[in-house]
């Protein structure tokens, strides 16, 4: 429903093609996304995914059964970040799963986060409910929890994520556009995202800075 950048998806034949606005993606597709580019998927319960930079993510099963609403959705997430909306799941059969190198997450409708470098993964919730398990381990983690995977793939246990910060303000009075943010006790560095819209379709801005400013760069009107 949104692209930004360059993506491109293989089916699952291996074919490649160049990832626009309003394709189908269908079972078996890999998608990958450029270090500057995001895009998001919509699935058949209106449940969203945003795909950020870098990322590679993998389509394992998408199932709708007729009227009955419900659906399973299950993903693989070999690299990359992303940030999900899922619509509370209907029936016992209906799952909505995430899955890394060493973790998997499993959902029944929150908005979470989930990061992996191949070789540590971070599931964050912001709503809802989020089951993790890795290496026989298993953790709850209830809204504005974050665990990170430990040695052997194990979840560690939920922490609390940290607050955002206070005070946030953008100078619009110069050219290009400068944010600027108050500091967070403990932080060692921020993540600044800027959306097309409030949606946040795709990123048009994606950065870590270590310091409490951030030059926005040639943002379209």
């Amino acid at each position: 429903v949104g692209v930004h950048g360059n993506a491109f998806a293989l089916d699952a034949n291996g074919r490649r093609s160049a990832v626009v606005q309003g394709m189908q993606l269908g079972i078996g597709s890999t998608l990958h996304t450029a270090a500057d580019a995001s895009l998001t998927l919509q699935f058949a319960d209106g449940s969203r995914l945003l795909l950020q930079g870098g990322s590679e993510l993998k389509l394992d099963k998408l199932s709708a059964y007729g009227a009955t609403g419900m659906t399973d959705t299950r993903l693989r997430l070999p690299k990359g970040r992303t940030s999900s909306e899922v619509k509370p799941l209907r029936g016992d059969g209906a799952h909505f799963i995430i899955e890394t190198p060493d973790i998997m997450s499993s959902v029944r409708g929150t908005r979470f986060r989930v990061a992996s470098d191949g070789g540590k993964s971070r599931i964050e919730v912001t709503e809802g409910r989020v089951e993790v398990d890795g290496a026989g381990n298993q953790v709850l983690l209830h809204p504005n929890q974050g665990t990170v995977s430990a040695a052997g793939g194990a979840p560690a246990a939920g922490s609390a994520l940290m607050a955002e910060p206070e005070s946030v303000q953008l100078d619009a009075s110069q050219r290009p556009l400068v944010l600027r943010w108050s500091a967070v006790p403990g932080a060692q560095a921020y993540r600044v995202q800027v959306g097309a819209t409030p949606a946040f379709p795709y990123l048009l801005h994606d950065r870590v800075v270590a310091a409490l400013v951030d030059t926005l760069g040639d943002l379209p009107d």
